[in-house]
């Protein structure tokens, strides 16, 4: 049977609508590229560190790359966009072959087909027509392709406008880290669903931390981005900022641009972007753009400033910081002696007079080895100020009732089926009683009672572990509360 011309006009439109908008949408994608970069960070070698930094090979990259997402964004350099218009091109291709191998392998099984001849004769046809319709979809899109290089001088023609700048993010949201090892391939990247990633390594030299790293994307023309850091252990915030300031104007492929800070106080810390300027920094390189900038001091409040830091190749950053009225106050505990501590500065043993600004303030009383974390809000105008102490540390509260909590869970789940099984034993009895299965003896009438007594008991028992689990589940929640900072009140105790 012969198919007719108006279902081969059909088939033929359908097939030229599949092409063009597989066409037009990698068009349109090798023209405007992606809305987000995604970078990922492998675990860094690590082997000379001393056991007790044995963390640092896989929390420095994640420091790291979350340095370097905040607001952050890159503009795609024009080789790397023609690498990946090409590299797309190849896997649009790679998938339509694949398609078409597919089709013609289904029309080769119908040699195997129990099937009439006829029939098998117009199954045949239709693969034909399919394999026909996929040849002229792998055509167009290789006639398409032929504009690649002419689309790259396109891209590498407005690379200078923001046309091309994407937004940075992170692989898994930064939580995890990527299995890539340094020498990736483009393809090795992409399958794991990034566009760059992190790696290096960590070295003990003469008991400092030098951190080397680098960011790559595995294409051919595209030089990794490095950056070397070194410092005490200890200072890994600063050996973070560091890296994060190396790479961050070189990876953005930006203009750079340079900014000098001047502060009142001359103390005050600079922070740029979320990042910490190493002490005695008073300039910085970052990519042109917009920025956000807080400088703090103690007994300062702490100023912000945003801007957009383009069109010249350098700014004088001036951030004056304003002295904070501090407000005198007396503290106390319920704990007479509890060593108390006021955004990290010891004060004193309760009571206690102090000074706080004129701002809520994040406190800590500590009475043995029970801390009690607080905060004052001196908006409410009291001179005095007590907070009642913790007696048992808020992580064995925690842990003690959640322990609880899963045992009273396990007794309810142990007492359903004792519940369940002497009420069904119960109700058969019954039931074959009434219909007259079980002889009216007052034997029988004693064992029914018997079941009905247990299946009541059983039931109240698992009604009150219900009930026991409720109570425990709100006393979890309780506990679990107590770790929230309490607002201390007005007025001694």
């Amino acid at each position: 049977m012969r198919a007719k011309p108006g279902r081969l006009a059909i088939r033929a439109l359908l097939a030229l609508a599949c092409a063009a908008s597989t066409l037009g949408a990698w068009g349109a994608d090798a023209a405007s590229g992606t809305d987000s970069w995604v970078l990922a960070a492998s675990k860094f070698d690590a082997p000379s560190l001393p056991e007790i930094y044995s963390s640092y090979p896989e929390a420095l990259p994640l420091m790291v790359i979350q340095g370097l997402s905040g607001g952050f964004v890159r503009r795609l350099p024009p080789e790397e966009r023609a690498e990946r218009a090409l590299a797309d091109y190849r896997d649009g291709l790679e998938a339509l072959v694949k398609e078409r191998e597919d089709l013609i392998l289904a029309r080769d099984r119908l040699l195997f087909d129990p099937a009439s001849p006829v029939v098998t004769s117009r199954k045949q046809r239709e693969a034909d027509a399919k394999i026909r319709a996929k040849e002229k979809e792998i055509a167009l899109y290789q006639k398409k392709g032929a504009t690649v290089p002419a689309r790259s001088a396109k891209v590498q023609a407005s690379s200078a406008d923001g046309e091309n700048d994407v937004r940075v993010t992170l692989w898994e949201s930064g939580k995890k880290l990527s299995a890539l090892k340094p020498g990736a391939t483009a393809r090795e990247i992409k399958d794991s669903g990034a566009d760059g990633f992190l790696w290096g390594s960590l070295e003990d030299v003469a008991g400092y931390l030098v951190v080397s790293m680098g960011i790559a994307t595995g294409f051919g023309g595209d030089t990794p981005v490095e950056a070397v850091a070194a410092g005490p252990y200890e200072d890994l915030d600063l050996i973070v900022a560091s890296l994060v300031a190396s790479v961050r104007t070189t990876l953005s492929y930006l203009e750079p641009v340079t900014l000098r800070f001047e502060t009142s106080p001359p103390e005050a810390s600079v922070y740029v972007d979320g990042s910490r300027l190493p002490p005695g920094t008073d300039r910085l390189v970052v990519p042109s753009g917009a920025h956000d900038i807080v400088a703090s001091a103690e007994g300062f409040a702490p100023p912000a400033k945003s801007g957009d830091f383009s069109g010249s190749p350098a700014f004088l950053v001036s951030v004056t910081l304003e002295r904070e009225t501090a407000t005198a106050i007396a503290f106390s505990t319920s704990v007479t002696g509890s060593l108390v501590y006021l955004e990290t500065r010891y004060i004193g043993e309760a009571p206690v007079e102090t000074a706080i600004p004129p701002r809520i303030t994040l406190g800590q009383a500590v009475t043995g080895d029970v801390p009690t974390w607080f905060y004052i809000d001196p908006s409410e105008g009291a001179e005095s100020w007590a907070v009642e102490t913790e007696t048992v540390k808020t992580k064995t509260r925690i842990d003690t009732q959640r322990s609880i909590l899963y045992w009273s869970l396990g007794a309810l789940y142990i007492s359903l089926p004792a519940s369940m099984f002497t009420y069904a034993v119960f109700q058969d009895k019954l039931r074959a009683y009434n219909a007259g299965y079980l002889p009216y003896e007052q034997a029988t009438v004693d064992d029914i009672n018997g079941w009905m007594r247990a299946s009541q008991a059983t039931q109240a028992l698992s009604i009150g572990l219900g009930i026991n689990y409720a109570i425990q589940l709100a006393r979890y929640f309780l506990a679990a509360e107590r770790a929230l900072p309490k607002k201390a009140r007005p007025g001694r105790q």
